[in-house]
């Protein structure tokens, strides 16, 4: 769980995965894991919120919302490429 900010992502969560995936979750309200802990796919890590930059859309009338990012050796991928197509099945695995 890192709150630092960066880039005004508020509280976020970051996963480190197979194939130097990284995965960020940001703008959170809490994180449910700690620095060092496993993750299993679909578990909770954290509640979706308005930290970070999200608290201004919020003012404006917006609602909290989670800010998802993959990246793949520190180069940001386009998330749409990683989730699952209407059978299930994924577009691309992390590994």
């Amino acid at each position: 769980m890192d709150d630092s900010g960066a880039k005004g992502y508020g509280k976020r969560v970051q996963v480190v995965t197979r194939g130097g995936f990284t995965t960020q979750y940001a703008h959170l309200d809490a994180s449910k894991v700690k620095v060092g802990d496993q993750v299993q796919a679909g578990g909770l890590i954290g509640i979706t919120g308005t930290s970070g930059n999200a608290a201004k859309t919020v003012h404006d009338g917006g609602d909290p919302h989670l800010h998802w990012e993959v990246l793949q050796n520190g180069r940001r991928m386009n998330p749409l490429d990683y989730l699952c197509r209407p059978d299930g099945r994924p577009e691309r695995r992390f590994d």
